[in-house]
């Protein structure tokens, strides 16, 4: 099988959304989760159980029904905006993709803060990684109003295994706000 995925562009919204969800071609390839530690274990993924519409092109899974202090992982304006929990909670948030079919796939990313922030606190960044079941095969840290980060890779994948964005609050969840692209392609 030859494919691609796309995280937003495979985003299922309302008022029909999903998760996990699934891609263009109807497999359940795609996880909006939160974790309850900073670990990259994926035993310790959970999926995040509230959706809302923020906004008209803003949707989000999240890991509380109400307020913005939880993990959430969603969808705004043709990205994937995720922000881990509150530093208290020990929230990653997390962009899941389960390959459906074993094949060597070329993974192209784009992780970086809003294009404008409206952030009037101290904010550290955050920190990111891109992990295969529970092994980083690519991590890196943005900054507030700092440079988009444009990872690359190769990755052998078998039917069922995951490969994970997970952003990190490095400590400090304010204004961590992360807008990411994801896509999947088999070589």
């Amino acid at each position: 099988m030859v494919g691609t995925w796309d995280g937003a562009r495979d985003f299922e919204r309302a008022p029909r959304p999903a998760n996990p969800g699934r891609d263009r071609y109807g497999n359940t390839t795609w996880f909006y989760l939160y974790s309850d530690s900073v670990d990259h274990d994926p035993s310790k993924y959970h999926l995040l159980p509230f959706f809302a519409v923020l906004a008209p092109e803003w949707e989000v899974w999240r890991s509380r029904d109400s307020g913005l202090s939880g993990g959430q992982t969603g969808y705004n304006n043709g990205q994937i905006s995720m922000h881990p929990g509150h530093y208290n909670l020990g929230q990653n948030a997390i962009l899941g993709w389960r390959s459906p079919i074993a094949s060597t796939v070329s993974v192209t990313a784009s992780i970086g803060p809003p294009p404008q922030s409206t952030c009037d606190v101290p904010a550290n960044g955050v920190l990111w990684s891109i992990d295969q079941d529970s092994r980083t095969l690519l991590s890196g840290a943005v900054s507030p109003g700092g440079a988009t980060a444009h990872p690359e890779l190769t990755a052998t994948v078998e039917a069922g295994e995951t490969l994970y964005v997970v952003i990190n609050d490095a400590g400090d969840s304010n204004c961590d706000t992360t807008l990411v692209s994801l896509a999947v392609e088999t070589l």
